[in-house]
């Protein structure tokens, strides 16, 4: 399937398509931290050379590119605490990174933010998450991954943050990530829906089991949960590697849902 591709979404029962014009505003945050295996940070530049900017372009799209959130180098810092290495420094990016995120949407631009590991999507949800919480508005998320990440110190056996992030989006993570722009959670559990699930690890079950987040066997099946609560009027963009997903929604007390995805 192609950018802008929306054959297969149209296929789900009740689901109106209505296109609108997008900027998109690409954020790079190349972010290796919280994973134990090195080379994630490497990235924003693969797709940015695989001519992602122009793709989007020849799409119909308006594309400014901000570049990248600065990050520091792992080999000048300590890990830290073992069950969360390289908080400290992991909080200060997301904060960064959600920062920038708040002010696209405030510009009416659409935040395409790529990885980078997935403690990457702490400050992207929470920078939608605050756009959306001041004007008194909430917040859906679909969640596509093989792995949970509701980890937290206490459950992760590896101590890598890269498996916390949607704990700490829904107020279970640490409190330093968990807490950015001042309140927690960023998200209801009960508005998250979590798809394609394969691998959850032993002590994340509970995480999991006892948070209220959905999960769902298709994303078929999550739209047509999300369709008793919002009206869907737009898609986009459908399929980009290392991109944030969005899939927009209206209604009077949630007016966005987002897809986050490797």
């Amino acid at each position: 399937m192609q950018v802008g591709d929306l054959r297969h979404v149209g296929q789900v029962p009740g689901l109106p398509i209505k296109m609108r014009h997008s900027h998109i505003a690409i954020l790079g945050a190349p972010l290796d931290l919280g994973a134990g295996r090195r080379g994630v940070d490497m990235g924003p530049s693969a797709v940015r050379v695989a001519s992602l900017n122009t793709r989007l372009s020849d799409l119909g799209y308006e594309v400014q590119d901000f570049g990248n959130v600065p990050v520091v180098q792992r080999e000048s810092y300590p890990e830290g605490h073992p069950h969360a290495k390289f908080l400290p420094q992991i909080t200060d990016i997301c904060t960064r990174l959600a920062e920038q995120v708040a002010q696209v949407l405030a510009e009416d631009k659409f935040p395409l933010v790529l990885g980078g590991d997935h403690s990457i999507a702490v400050g992207t949800i929470s920078g939608v998450s605050k756009h959306f919480h001041n004007r008194h508005q909430k917040v859906g998320v679909i969640w596509i991954d093989a792995h949970t990440d509701m980890n937290t110190p206490n459950t992760s056996p590896s101590g890598n943050v890269h498996g916390m992030p949607l704990a700490c989006c829904v107020g279970l993570g640490p409190e330093e990530l968990s807490a950015i722009f001042g309140y927690s959670p960023k998200v209801n559990p009960a508005n998250v829906a979590l798809v394609g699930i394969r691998s959850v690890d032993e002590k994340e079950r509970d995480n999991v089991q006892l948070s209220g987040v959905k999960v769902l066997a298709s994303l078929r099946t999550a739209l047509q949960v999300f369709m008793s609560r919002w009206t869907w009027t737009s898609w986009t963009p459908r399929k980009l590697p290392g991109s944030a997903r969005r899939c927009v929604a209206e209604s009077p007390t949630a007016r966005r849902i987002w897809l986050w995805k490797r």
